[in-house]
């Protein structure tokens, strides 16, 4: 479903789920690895405007408290913040 390696800001908020779906990858178990990246795929989406503040805002959702964004980031907007809380209770995060 992609090149070689992960590069992931959804490991941050789920960080065994994405470490079983690349040791499936590693380990050619093929099609358990796909249906963990379909399964993700709203999710790894809802991340897409930028890494920094839709994580934040995740991590925060989850009760982790991180604070929020130095400058120049901004907070996420509501509509991509509900996009995101959709998401995150969609895959059993919230």
């Amino acid at each position: 479903l992609g090149g070689i390696g992960v590069i992931s800001v959804l490991s941050n908020v789920a960080p065994t789920y994405v470490h079983d779906m690349v040791t499936n990858i590693f380990q050619a178990i093929r099609q358990e690895a796909e249906n963990a990246v379909r399964r993700a795929s709203d999710l790894r989406r809802s991340f897409l405007r930028s890494q920094s503040d839709p994580c934040k805002a995740a991590m925060n959702m989850m009760g982790k408290e991180v604070g929020s964004l130095r400058a120049p980031l901004t907070e996420l907007e509501e509509p991509h913040k509900e996009l995101l809380k959709k998401a995150m209770t969609e895959f059993g995060l919230l």
